[in-house]
């Protein structure tokens, strides 16, 4: 190895970040390239291969499952839906846009004692700690998620590698830990709705514009990780490449004259962000700063304690508690129950989204629109859960190999409670729950009379009041 990746300093702190810290081994469970297809025999490799991944000059993640720990991570992005390259052509205006949200997760992690490890990536930011294996915060986290065969099944089904076997054991605890993020997420969202006029949304949920002739942009909480077994996600490293802009360059969203920098995520070290956006692109800045700053994610585990205290005392948690008082319908009444849905009483819009479920229903926009619209039809929150995980598995639409090292019904089950709660504890407002902003997010194509949401979205406001 030559070059960059054949800095010592740089490798030791991707050691440290793969939980090699203190002379320990590394606890990850392995290394990928960075949003790798999972399908390709190249995604993942043992985590003693990160050598290979260095000699490639490849950008880096490790897997969310590690041996020693359970990983706590948020996602903050910008997004926009129209231009793509806005956050890399104009990094200091797309930072300056999440600064509010950003401002509100340090303030709530103040709150609880969290000093998460603090990394700045090309979009945004990561914020990344960790609970020891086995502890008693990890157990109280298990404790929160109910023990289900089929999830169970799942797990064992999406395991892609031997050395991702045993992270099955981890399926509660971190179903457990999605619940908590769904309400810290949350939280960031009701706490920014002053602060900012940019919508600021849990996963990448696609906005109308905020404005007249402003671009659909929004600050994305991507807490979508939670919405899959835990051995098939991984999170990007610092001191690694970042070419997420490469590849966006290359399926032809950017403008051919946009020259794509070189740049490397970095922990926000003794450097506020505009440092950080100029330092980044400078490679001998970042093996410099490889000397000197620690890339090990830190035990939080009291402060976890007191994040988790506040979710059990939260409308939330209340929530979750009667969602899975419900049993959604087996896979052997699927025909009895969930395959004779009448669809007649749901508008056009709808009913194109559940009859083209790849990929309109697999978007979490299209998902928020049936859960929203079930629900104020009456559905149960978990039967909706079912009626989607119905849905992806039917085999007529394409899914190819879609679902080999993912599962329908986890990813179902977590985008349902987590739209469905929203609804319930008043943090989604329905605001965009109508015909206009479904056109601009392109979920309504009909412009015939006689098709409207208002009815819906009446019945669903409602609800809400009479609860």
């Amino acid at each position: 190895m030559s070059g960059y990746y054949g800095n010592e300093n740089v490798r030791d702190r991707l050691v440290e970040y793969a939980g090699g810290f203190g002379g320990s081994g590394i606890t990850c469970a392995y290394f990928s390239q960075c949003d790798a297809d999972l399908n390709t025999e190249e995604a993942i490799r043992h985590s003693s291969d990160l050598d290979w991944f260095l000699e490639q000059g490849k950008e880096i993640a490790r897997s969310l499952c590690d041996s020693g720990s359970l990983l706590v991570h948020l996602d903050v992005e910008y997004v926009n839906f129209d231009s793509p390259a806005q956050a890399f052509e104009n990094p200091s205006k797309a930072f300056k846009i999440q600064q509010p949200v950003i401002d509100v997760i340090e303030e709530m992690l103040l709150k609880w004692g969290i000093t998460p490890l603090h990394l700045v990536t090309g979009q945004g930011h990561h914020f990344v700690w960790r609970v020891p294996r086995n502890s008693a915060t990890e157990q109280a986290l298990e404790k929160l998620a109910p023990d289900r065969k089929w999830m169970r099944k799942a797990y064992k089904r999406t395991t892609c590698r031997s050395e991702t076997a045993d992270c099955g054991e981890r399926m509660r605890a971190f179903t457990g830990l999605g619940m908590v993020m769904e309400y810290f997420a949350n939280e960031v969202k009701r706490r920014t709705s002053e602060r900012t006029h940019i919508p600021v949304d849990t996963t990448a949920v696609i906005s109308g514009p905020w404005a007249p002739g402003q671009p659909r942009e929004i600050v994305s909480l991507d807490i979508s990780e939670y919405g899959d077994p835990i051995h098939t996600r991984m999170i990007r490293m610092p001191f690694t490449k970042y070419m997420k802009s490469q590849r966006t360059w290359i399926y032809g969203l950017f403008d051919h004259s946009y020259q794509h920098p070189v740049m490397f995520v970095l922990p926000l070290h003794e450097m506020d962000i505009q440092q950080a956006i100029k330092i980044r692109e400078d490679e001998d800045a970042v093996m410099d700063l490889a000397k000197r700053a620690s890339a090990r994610i830190p035990d939080e585990s009291a402060g976890t304690d007191r994040l988790l205290s506040d979710y059990l005392a939260s409308p939330l948690r209340k929530f979750h508690e009667e969602y899975y008082a419900e049993e959604q319908h087996t896979r052997k009444r699927w025909r009895k129950t969930y395959a004779r849905v009448d669809l007649a009483p749901l508008p056009p819009c709808v009913h194109r989204i559940i009859e083209n479920p790849n990929d309109l229903l697999l978007k979490p926009a299209g998902m928020q629109m049936i859960v929203r619209s079930l629900l104020a039809e009456g559905w149960k929150p978990r039967h909706i859960a079912g009626f989607i995980r119905f849905r992806f598995c039917d085999p007529d639409a394409g899914w190819g190999d879609a679902w080999k090292h993912y599962d329908p019904g986890v990813r179902a089950e977590f985008y349902t409670r987590m739209f469905a709660g929203q609804v319930a504890t008043g943090i989604d407002r329905l605001i965009d729950y109508n015909c206009t902003s479904s056109k601009e997010k392109d979920l309504c194509h009909n412009s015939g009379e006689g098709c409207s949401l208002a009815i819906l979205c009446e019945k669903l406001n409602t609800k809400n009041t009479d609860l």
